[in-house]
């Protein structure tokens, strides 16, 4: 097999036509690697190997691209490659091509996580943890990382949720508010032990003026079907579960 012409791709490979009609798209590496001259014969047990070399270079490529365009962890990028259906040996290639250039490390991915999520989420530091532990960072990587996630910080994050939580849940008061942070803070994955201190030095006290409109409000609505005892039962059951508390004299 004679190679006759190259002409160059946009993506930076070189197509190379062959006398039999025939063409591949070559990286310039590989190129240059079997010294691909013009009419310079090619035989069938090179053409495999340069195929196989081809493919090694695009995997790397491939990959390289999707590391520019967002950060990922090694296994993520395993994924997006098997996705492609790159060979195993191509992709284990690449990755480890990637983590010596320092292109791929998931200490840094690990890190650049956390900041994310603290800055844009309501996640805690368990929470976050177990997000990196599921993405099959290193139990050493994510504690390293998570060392930026300071109590401090914790703290000051916890305070403004329930800030924010208070203020959107003007209609429930007491217990159940308390209750609904609580457990909001702990499944978002902060320490047990903050989430309790920092609720408890809050003020939960119940409206006196709020626990009477929602009075007034549920006696409007269910006056129309109940009256007496079962109509003061209902609205009671309803009031509680709000966390208010309040009777008509």
């Amino acid at each position: 097999m004679r190679l006759l012409s190259y002409k160059k791709m946009r993506n930076g490979t070189y197509r190379v036509l062959f006398d039999e009609g025939t063409s591949m798209d070559l990286y310039e590496d590989v190129i240059l690697q079997y010294d691909l001259l013009l009419h310079k014969e090619v035989t069938d047990t090179d053409l495999l190997k340069i195929k196989k070399d081809n493919e090694m270079y695009d995997t790397y490529f491939v990959a390289l691209k999707a590391l520019k365009m967002r950060l990922r962890s090694k296994k993520e990028l395993m994924i997006y490659l098997e996705k492609k259906e790159y060979p195993k040996d191509c992709i284990e290639n690449a990755l480890q091509k990637l983590e010596q250039q320092g292109y791929l490390d998931d200490l840094n991915y690990a890190s650049a996580y956390v900041h994310e999520q603290m800055i844009t989420t309501s996640k805690g530091p368990l929470r976050i943890r177990l997000d990196l532990l599921q993405k099959q960072i290193s139990e050493d990587a994510v504690k390293e990382a998570l060392k930026d996630y300071s109590e401090e910080m914790e703290l000051e994050k916890i305070d403004k949720i329930i800030n924010r939580m208070k203020k959107q849940n003007r209609n429930r008061g007491g217990f159940v508010l308390k209750k609904k942070i609580t457990n909001f803070l702990l499944q978002q994955g902060f320490s047990s032990s903050l989430v309790h201190q920092e609720v408890n030095a809050e003020s939960f006290e119940m409206d006196e003026n709020l626990a009477k409109r929602e009075y007034e409000k549920l006696y409007r609505s269910l006056s129309s079907k109940y009256s007496g005892y079962e109509l003061e039962r209902r609205i009671q059951a309803k009031m509680y579960q709000k966390g208010l508390s309040y009777k008509e004299d």
